[in-house]
C-alpha cells in the first residue's frame, strides 16, 4: 500500500520529525560507527541519490541539498542500544538518568564486561529505503555470519539484562526484540521538505537504486552523549569501547568523558 505523502497536509508530528532532525537533540546512545572503507561506499550511494535530480554529479550534489541532510562521513553509524530518548533539554542531567543509589561510573562496568568478551561483528548492508516515521534514507541489512550474530545477541541481552538495575534508560521496542538483534540499520540522510517529485516516486527511486553489498567489521562500540539526533559532530560526550579487548579506565575518566549534566 502506498505510503501517504507526509509533507502533503502534513500532521504535528510530521512536523516535529522535522524540527527534531535539524535541531540539538541531547541524548545517550551505544552506536558503532562505521569504518572509512564502508564510509566511502555510503557517500557513493549518496552521489547516485543526489542524481535523481542531476544527472551530472558536479551539480548534483548541490541540486539535492535543499531538500535531503546528507550526513557527513564520521557520521555514518549502526545503533545497538538507545539509553536516553533525543531531547531539547540538554545536556542530559546524570540525576535523570542514573537511579537512586547508583552511580554513572557503574554504565562503565557493564559495556566493559560484555565489550571485552566479544570480538569483532561482521554486517552487510544490502537493501536501502525510505524511514516514513523520521523521514531517513536507510540502509538495512544484518550480520553476515552466524558467529558476529551471536555476538550482537550477547551484547544485547547482557545490556538489556544489567543496565535497567542502574538507569532510568528508554529503550526503543527493537532494542529488547530478540527476532531483531541480528539486524542493523545505517541512515545517510534526511529529506528537509517536499521534493520536487511526488513523495511516492521518490520512495521508489531510493527503493529501484542497485549496489553490490556493502561489508564491513565493527570492531568497537561508542557510548555518545550526542548533541544531534543524527549524531553530527561535535559530541557533548564519548567513550569508546574496542571489541575483544580491555581497555584501562578510572571510574573519575569515564564520568568527565560522558559530561553528563549534575
Amino acid at each position: 500500500m502506498p505510503k501517504k505523502d507526509p509533507f502533503e497536509k502534513p500532521d504535528p508530528e510530521t512536523l516535529l520529525e522535522i524540527v527534531k532532525n535539524l535541531e540539538k537533540r541531547w541524548g545517550v546512545t551505544l552506536v558503532s560507527f562505521l569504518p572509512s572503507d564502508a564510509q566511502e561506499r555510503i557517500v557513493q550511494l549518496q552521489y547516485e541519490i543526489s542524481k535523481l535530480w542531476n544527472g551530472q554529479i558536479d551539480d548534483a550534489m548541490r541540486e539535492a541539498r535543499p531538500y535531503v541532510k546528507f550526513y557527513e562521513p564520521r557520521q555514518f553509524h549502526c545503533t545497538h542500544l538507545t539509553l536516553t530518548r533525543s531531547t531539547p533539554k540538554g545536556p542530559i542531567q546524570r540525576e535523570a538518568f542514573v537511579r537512586e543509589g547508583h552511580h554513572l561510573s557503574e554504565l562503565f562496568g557493564k559495556i566493559h564486561r560484555v565489550t571485552s568478551q566479544i570480538h569483532p561483528i561482521n554486517v552487510e548492508l544490502d537493501h536501502m529505503r525510505i524511514s516514513h516515521d523520521r523521514l531517513g534514507i536507510i540502509l538495512l541489512g544484518e550480520c553476515s555470519d552466524d558467529i558476529s550474530a551471536k555476538y550482537r545477541e550477547r551484547l544485547l541481552v547482557e545490556l538489556n539484562e544489567s543496565l535497567i538495575e542502574s538507569f532510568d534508560i528508554s529503550l526503543r521496542s527493537w532494542d529488547s526484540d530478540p527476532s531483531q538483534f541480528h539486524k542493523f540499520h545505517c541512515a545517510l540522510g534526511y529529506l528537509k521538505r517536499p521534493v520536487p517529485q511526488t513523495y511516492q516516486v521518490f520512495v521508489e527511486e531510493i527503493k529501484s537504486i542497485k549496489f553490490p553489498p556493502i561489508t564491513f567489521t565493527l570492531e568497537s562500540v561508542s557510548l555518545v552523549h550526542h548533541r544531534y539526533r543524527s549524531l553530527a559532530y561535535p559530541q557533548e560526550g564519548e567513550v569508546d569501547f574496542p571489541l575483544g579487548q580491555k581497555i584501562n579506565m578510572t571510574a573519575n575518566k569515564f564520568v568527565d568523558s560522558m559530561n553528563l549534566a549534575p
